[in-house]
């Protein structure tokens, strides 16, 4: 245990509680992520091509199919939007929240995410698996329907984060940025 004289002052007093931050970010790849509900005061119309609100994910999209990333629009966006952010994550695995895919940067003007490449001037960062780019859904087999929530958000400002920045950190950024959000979920259950 790391003990702390009552005597000292200045910046070596805050040393375990800097300590204790470090250590927490660098486990923020894993499923154990923590993803908000909400995030900014509006909402946006976001919807999928390839599936309805709440409805099925296609085999297609999924590690039982081709892993295609499926497309996903949103509508128009609230006034002083500097660029979007998309991300899609699992609150049903294993341990928490896994994400997918989290992906910023994107131009306002653009209304659509689809394809598992990064779009130009686009920042993918970290999923929970610790890569970067689209991670196509495999639940457990066994285990009833995960459901798959793509959020979009609207930023007032890019993201600025480093490609290798941790997930939780790469979240709670682009969700104090987010002015506006809205989502459309599926669901899948391995055959």
């Amino acid at each position: 245990m790391l003990r702390v004289a009552s005597n000292v002052h200045g910046p070596a007093r805050w040393a375990p509680v800097l300590a204790a931050v470090i250590l927490a970010a660098g486990c923020a790849t894993g499923p154990d992520v923590q993803v908000p509900t909400r995030a900014g005061t509006a909402s946006l119309g976001v919807a999928a091509a390839a599936f309805t609100d709440g409805g099925e994910l296609p085999a297609e999209f999924t590690c039982d199919g081709a892993g295609d990333f499926p497309a996903v629009s949103w509508g128009e966006l609230p006034d002083g939007t500097a660029a979007v952010a998309v991300l899609v994550h699992d609150p049903d695995a294993p341990g928490g929240d896994f994400v997918h895919r989290l992906v910023s940067n994107l131009g306002p003007a653009s209304g659509l995410l689809d394809t598992a490449a990064t779009p130009a001037g686009a920042l993918e960062l970290r999923t929970s698996g610790g890569t970067d780019g689209w991670v196509p859904p495999c639940p457990p087999d066994g285990d009833g329907p995960h459901r798959y929530v793509f959020t979009v958000y609207a930023l007032n400002r890019p993201t600025r984060l480093p490609e290798t920045a941790q997930t939780q950190t790469a979240i709670a950024t682009v969700t104090e940025a987010a002015i506006a959000s809205g989502s459309v979920t599926a669901q899948y259950a391995r055959p």
